[in-house]
C-alpha cells in the first residue's frame, strides 16, 4: 500500500503538467482539412507533443490532431494523425487567438494612420549594439521614421523609441487578450500569425529622402522588434548573418552609410573594424560605378 501511494505522489506532478500543459498550435491559413492535417504530423518532429491545434486565420477556423506513431514500411516510424475533440478551454483561447490577429492588425493600421502626421525623430547619442535574428507574410502596414536600417539595428533606444511612439498605449488590448487566456493553446508570435510590419527609414525630419526600409514583427510582451528582411539607402539588402556579408559586395554612395554598414556588419561576424575583438571586417576588392562604390568583404 505504501509502494502504491509513493508511486502516485511521485506521479502527481507529471499527471498536473498533462492536464496544465498548453497545446502547441501552429498555422496553416487557407488550407483544407487534408492540408492541415499534413501540416500536423509535420510539426511532430519539431514541437514532440501528442496534440497540435491547426489554425486558419482567412477563414477563422481550427482543428486539433492527435499525433500517434506508427511503424512504417520497412519498420521506420512515421507519425499519423487524427482530429480530435477541441475542448471548451482550447475553444476559449482559439477565439481569443482569432481576435488577437485582428487587433493586431487594427493597432498597425493605427500606427501607419499616425505615421501620415508625424513620426520619431532621433537625436545621435551612445548606444549600445544590439541586433535579431512557412508561414506566407501578410504585409499589415507601415510607418515612417528618421534615420537609417543600421541605425535601428544597432541602438536599442532607437528600437525602443519607434515602439514606445507607435505601439505604447494601442497595445494595451492586445496585452488584455494574452492575460484572458486559459494557457490552453499557445499563441503564435507575429511571424507565425503571417503578418508583418515594414518600417521606412527617411533622412530628413520632413519625411523626405528614401533611405531604406525593415520588414518586421514585434512581441507586445517583451516590446520588441524581430526583423525579416530589408534594404538599405543604397539599395543594398540588410545583411541578417555573417553569410549574408562575407564574399558579398554591397555599394555606397557616402562614407557616412558604409561606416554603418561596417559597424553594423561587424556585430554578424563576431569581430569588428578596428581589430579590437575576433577577427576584422576587411575590404578585399572595391571598384568605382558611377557615383557608387562597390566593396567585396571578409573577417580576417
Amino acid at each position: 500500500m505504501r509502494l502504491v501511494l509513493s508511486l502516485l505522489i511521485m506521479f502527481i506532478p507529471f499527471i498536473s503538467f498533462l492536464v496544465n500543459a498548453e497545446t502547441k498550435s501552429i498555422v496553416c491559413n487557407g488550407c483544407s482539412s487534408e492540408e492541415m492535417q499534413i501540416q500536423a504530423e509535420r510539426s511532430s518532429n519539431r514541437y514532440k507533443q501528442s496534440h497540435v491545434v491547426v489554425l486558419d486565420f482567412v477563414d477563422e477556423t481550427a482543428r486539433k490532431y492527435s499525433l500517434v506513431p506508427s511503424d512504417g514500411r520497412f519498420g521506420k516510424p512515421i507519425m499519423t494523425s487524427n482530429e480530435s475533440y477541441i475542448t471548451s478551454g482550447e475553444q476559449h483561447d482559439i477565439d481569443l487567438i482569432f481576435s488577437y490577429r485582428k487587433e493586431l492588425i487594427r493597432v498597425i493600421k493605427l500606427a501607419e494612420a499616425k505615421s501620415q502626421i508625424s513620426f520619431p525623430v532621433f537625436s545621435p547619442q551612445q548606444h549600445s549594439t544590439t541586433s535579431s535574428n512557412s508561414t506566407e507574410l501578410l504585409y499589415a502596414g507601415e510607418v515612417k521614421a528618421k534615420g537609417s536600417p543600421y541605425d535601428f539595428m544597432t541602438a536599442s533606444y532607437y528600437q525602443n523609441g519607434i515602439y514606445d511612439f507607435y505601439f505604447e498605449g494601442p497595445d494595451a488590448q492586445l496585452s488584455h487578450i494574452i492575460s484572458d487566456t486559459l494557457d490552453k493553446v499557445n499563441i503564435p508570435d507575429m511571424k507565425e500569425m503571417g503578418a508583418y510590419l515594414r518600417i521606412i527609414f527617411v533622412s530628413n525630419s520632413d519625411g523626405t529622402g528614401p533611405n531604406g526600409f525593415l520588414s518586421v514583427t514585434f512581441d507586445v510582451v517583451t516590446q520588441t522588434f524581430d526583423v525579416i528582411g530589408g534594404r538599405d539607402g543604397d539599395k543594398n539588402t540588410v545583411p541578417l548573418s555573417s553569410s549574408d556579408v562575407l564574399g558579398k559586395d554591397f555599394q555606397f554612395t557616402s562614407g557616412e552609410d558604409k561606416a554603418k554598414f561596417e559597424k553594423y556588419s561587424s556585430t554578424l561576424v563576431g569581430g569588428s573594424t578596428s581589430g579590437s575583438g575576433g577577427c576584422t571586417l576587411q575590404v578585399v576588392a572595391s571598384k568605382q560605378v558611377g557615383d557608387r562604390y562597390i566593396y567585396t568583404y571578409t573577417c580576417e
